[in-house]
């Protein structure tokens, strides 16, 4: 049966319809619950139009199911579509903003990008699904963290290098503080120098200006204290230079001042003592100074002369040498205790109004020294006396042997040895009295009392004390050291060169005295003196002048090299020499009784000069110099090490050097691995990890301080 027009018509809408919407879904059927991915809105809403030229309502619904179907899944594409798009773009813009400009194509991470930035931007582009764009956004992500990680790194590395400079530069100063404005006491140069290197490092400009400015506080503090510190030496120098002048050979140990050493240089070294801010240096400086002081005052304090006094006197005097000093004032004793002070005129004369002093009475003096304290050496005293009987007593010698003196006449008198009665008996008619006693003692205190008839008693005795006079000196040369003679039996005497007392001593028993005192040019006088003790003085005995041949001043200095450790050469026997190196004094030198001498002074490097001066013994001043410059030795020649072949798997390095050098310096592979001790030139050191190819070098410093090398390459 043929179909009408309206009937084909409807079949060719259906036919279309259904064709449309078929097209819709996957493999063109809407069972696969699944449109095509080109499948959009507007195929959609074309296949809606040609279902609504339907008629058939079961049909028309059908297809109207599979239509809303599809238009669900569109939907549901749709949003899908959108939010990962919304996800696209959150991540997308996480991961720009991690980048200078948003770009991640510059390579550069904003300054603010931290971790917690980048782990945002990763957690947002894990939600991506789309895998391409998923991708591209990891790349830029880790690239971020790659950036970060390189900069987290700068800056630990950086931050580590500012500790370790702040460490440095903090631990120059007192407490580690540098607001002390003080370095610690053992911060030197190389301590500034380590922490200026430190800094250089450090490579933040704040951080860096602020550590630079506290190294340069430092070095300016080291600057000012080491110049102090040259300062202060120079201080020491100047001080320590004119208080050894002030004493024989430049020695406060000789303990005798020079004869031209008087107040103004005792002053002027006094100056510079008082200059010098080391306590301890200060205090010997000082010591010494005050031994001159004690010295000079000694040689200038004269005993005072005291005149006798009797029963009958009232006024007590005396006379001072005041040539080289004048006290100005003397302190009076009446029996030791102390009356009054008087005073010294120009001429040295004194005397009190002491009124009538009891015969036994001791009045005695003493004055004050440069020092402003009484010196107890300058105290002396006199005895008052009777004057009834008009009593004198001679003076004795040790050769006297008689007793003889002045009385009344025909007297009755007793004679005393040393306070001891020895005999009695009578002046004659002119008060002349005489008694053998025997020679006695020098010191021995002889007197003689007159007896008083009224008083049946002897009165005090007048007394007189037995003096020296059998002094010699021996003569001197040159070559002497010693100053000898005899003297009376344990006279006490004082020794004088040129004037200038330099020691005491006292004759032994048998009367024999020696005395060291040094060899004397020629030309010098030596002198003894005898110490009376009548008058508490010295009185000279003996001199004799120093003669002899000038004595022989040519000396010799044997070249040095730098093999060489010991200073060598000739010079009279047993004379002093002293030595420099370099211009700066190091130590002297005795030779020895043939004439050698030699001193130890370690090998030095090629170039220096050694001077050698010698003390001319006929001046007592040192010679110019004679000087030597090291040159090189033969021990120390530049040869290159010898090293023998060396096998892999033996493990040995063996060769030679010259014989002089004594430790060596082992290379492999350009680093260093250890010094090796050289025995005769011979070294030999083990490592058993040694492979073949692998390079050694063996090096050590020469005489000059270069370093020579020579290298082995290891083989199978």
């Amino acid at each position: 049966m043929l179909k009408t027009q309206p009937q084909r018509q409807k079949k060719a809408n259906q036919d279309a319809a259904k064709k449309a919407v078929d097209e819709l879904f996957n493999n063109n059927t809407s069972s696969s619950n699944a449109i095509k991915p080109l499948t959009d809105q507007a195929a959609i809403d074309a296949a809606q139009a040609l279902v609504n030229k339907v008629t058939d309502p079961t049909v028309k619904a059908a297809l109207q199911a599979d239509v809303d179907k599809a238009q669900n899944l569109l939907d549901a594409k749709n949003a899908a579509t959108a939010a990962e798009k919304a996800k696209q773009d959150a991540a997308k813009k996480a991961v720009d903003e991690l980048f200078n400009n948003n770009a991640p194509s510059n390579n550069a991470i904003k300054p603010v990008t931290d971790q917690a930035a980048i782990d945002a931007a990763q957690a947002l582009v894990n939600k991506v699904t789309d895998p391409t764009t998923k991708a591209a956004l990891q790349a830029d992500v880790d690239k971020a963290q790659n950036l970060l990680d390189a900069k987290n790194a700068a800056t630990a590395a950086e931050k580590a290098k500012q500790d370790a400079a702040k460490k440095a530069v903090d631990e120059l100063f007192n407490n580690n503080a540098p607001s002390s404005n003080a370095i610690k006491p053992v911060t030197d140069q190389a301590a500034i120098d380590a922490a200026q290197a430190l800094v250089n490092k450090v490579t933040d400009p704040t951080v860096k200006a602020a550590l630079q400015a506290d190294v340069d506080k430092a070095q300016n503090l080291l600057d000012a204290k080491n110049a102090a510190t040259a300062a202060e030496k120079a201080k020491q120098d100047a001080a320590k230079k004119a208080v050894d002048e002030l004493f024989n050979n430049n020695a406060p140990s000789s303990n005798a001042i020079k004869p031209v050493t008087d107040q103004a240089a005792i002053d002027a070294a006094q100056v510079l003592v008082n200059k010098v801010t080391d306590p301890t240096t200060k205090a010997a400086l000082q010591a010494d100074v005050d031994k001159a002081q004690q010295l000079l005052n000694n040689s200038v304090l004269a005993i005072p002369q005291l005149n006798p006094m009797t029963e009958a006197d009232t006024v007590f005097s005396g006379k001072l040498d005041v040539s080289k000093y004048n006290p100005g004032t003397i302190r009076i004793y009446i029996n030791n205790a102390p009356a009054t002070v008087v005073t010294v005129d120009a001429s040295g004369n004194f005397s009190f109004n002491i009124g009538n002093r009891k015969a036994g009475d001791v009045i005695g003096v003493d004055y004050k020294d440069r020092t402003g304290q009484y010196n107890t050496t300058t105290k002396t005293s006199i005895t008052v006396t009777p004057v009834a009987s008009n009593l004198t007593i001679n003076k004795m010698t040790e050769n006297d042997d008689t007793i003889t003196g002045k009385t009344a006449p025909n007297a009755k008198v007793r004679y005393v040895v040393n306070g001891q009665a020895v005999n009695v008996g009578n002046a004659d008619a002119n008060g002349n009295y005489s008694m053998y006693i025997g020679k006695q003692k020098t010191g021995t205190v002889v007197g003689v009392e007159v007896f008083d008839p009224a008083t049946n008693k002897y009165k005090a005795a007048v007394t007189t004390t037995v003096l020296a006079v059998n002094v010699t000196i021996q003569s001197m040369t040159n070559t002497n050291d010693t100053v000898s003679g005899t003297a009376p039996a344990n006279a006490k005497l004082r020794f004088l060169i040129n004037g200038t007392a330099v020691n005491v001593g006292t004759a032994d028993a048998s009367g024999n005295y020696s005395k060291y005192v040094g060899t004397q040019i020629v030309g010098t006088t030596v002198a003894v003196e005898i110490l009376n003790p009548d008058t508490g003085k010295y009185e000279l005995a003996k001199t004799t002048t120093v003669t002899g041949a000038p004595k022989n001043t040519a000396y010799t200095v044997n070249a040095l090299t730098t093999d060489s450790d010991t200073l060598t050469g000739t010079a009279p026997a047993n004379a002093k020499l002293r030595f420099s190196i370099n211009g700066n004094l190091i130590s002297v030198i005795t030779a020895d009784a043939s004439g050698n001498y030699s001193k130890y002074i370690g090998k030095q490097k090629d170039g220096t000069v050694v001077s050698v001066e010698l003390l001319n013994e006929n001046t007592n001043q040192y010679t110019a110099p004679q000087a030597v410059t090291v040159t090189t030795g033969t021990g120390n020649a530049t040869l290159a090490p010898v090293i023998n072949t060396i096998t892999e798997g033996q493990g040995v390095v063996t060769g030679t050097v010259p014989t002089s050098v004594t430790t060596v310096r082992v290379w492999v592979n350009g680093v260093a691995q250890t010094m090796v001790t050289a025995t005769n030139g011979n070294i030999t050191w083990t490592k058993a990890n040694l492979k073949a190819g692998d390079t050694v070098k063996v090096d050590y410093k020469d005489a000059t301080g270069n370093w020579i090398s020579a290298e082995k390459i290891v083989t199978k």
